[in-house]
């Protein structure tokens, strides 16, 4: 009972620390923050954010190999959608309404089953455009 007890704990210290980040971080950024907490070794935080990613609550930005608390918990997580900003690093979370039913179909299409998906888009902010509109 301790274990699961610590491991509960475990998963809220990493949560925390991605709710409150400025931005996506790694999974080592995160072990850095956790430490004060006793957790020390990189296994734990990894076992924290796979479960975390698992129940909706973070997600893996698979291009920047690093996690971000999720937007909003409650939505639909069909398929995550992200756009990072390639000039300033940020990233806002999409709805993505509509996107699984388009990309099963054509996965379907071509005979492929789809299990999970992550739509990453890059380019620039709507701040970064405007500080460079010629670009």
């Amino acid at each position: 009972m301790k274990r699961a007890r610590s491991s509960t704990r475990n998963h809220e210290h990493v949560y925390r620390v991605l709710r409150s980040a400025k931005g996506p971080m790694s999974a080592y950024q995160v072990l850095d923050q956790v430490r004060e907490h006793g957790i020390s070794a990189p296994p734990t935080v990894y076992r924290a954010l796979d479960y975390l990613v698992d129940q909706g609550q973070v997600h893996r930005l698979e291009s920047i190999n690093a996690y971000v608390a999720c937007s909003d918990p409650k939505h639909d997580h069909a398929v995550p959608v992200f756009a990072i900003c390639s000039e300033c690093g940020r990233i806002e979370e999409l709805r993505g309404v509509g996107v699984r039913t388009a990309v099963e179909a054509q996965a379907a299409e071509i005979g492929f089953r789809m299990e999970t998906a992550t739509v990453e888009l890059k380019g620039r902010c709507a701040a970064c455009a405007a500080a460079h509109p010629a670009d």
